[in-house]
């Protein structure tokens, strides 16, 4: 492998570990993955998408997507179909796109844990094999022993 090929791989390694830690450790990102179709077919299961922290609930507006916290601890990522406010309090109608009727409940703000930014297609399935010890040695033993070899390459 020349020094160039050496210099773009190990580039862009370094851009994946770095995009880990931004996504994983980020106050104002957060990654998640679609478990089922009510979403589609904008968001089908498998999906990875990227969440915005909101920090004026003004900022979530009918048709943008969501992510709430049910009451069985789970999270459900569903489109904002109406706004409602009681007492000073903003609630939010959704509905999964796939779905015939919107959610029973209304989602109180403080339930809401983002607003989607971004859709990484197959993101969920990438990012649990990379949690995995078969993962974890393609994505990132394999890496670090290839430029470890290369390196030697060079310097010797």
């Amino acid at each position: 492998m020349s020094k160039s090929k050496l210099s773009v791989f190990l580039a862009f390694f370094v851009l994946h570990i770095v995009l880990f830690f931004i996504l994983y450790h980020n106050r104002f990102l957060i990654p998640a993955i679609i478990l089922s179709g009510s979403m589609e077919p904008e968001l089908k299961a498998g999906d990875m998408i990227i969440l915005k922290r909101i920090k004026n609930m003004k900022d979530i507006h009918e048709g943008d997507v969501i992510t709430f916290k049910a009451d069985n601890s789970s999270w459900i990522t569903h489109r904002v179909t109406d706004m409602r406010t009681d007492k000073n309090r903003i609630y939010y109608v959704t509905k999964g796109d796939a779905n015939i009727k919107e959610d029973s409940r209304l989602v109180a703000q403080e339930y809401v844990l983002g607003k989607m930014m971004c859709i990484i297609p197959y993101g969920g399935y990438i990012s649990k094999f990379v949690k995995t010890p078969i993962g974890l040695f393609f994505c990132i033993v394999l890496p670090l022993m290839l430029i470890t070899k290369e390196l030697r390459t060079i310097l010797y």
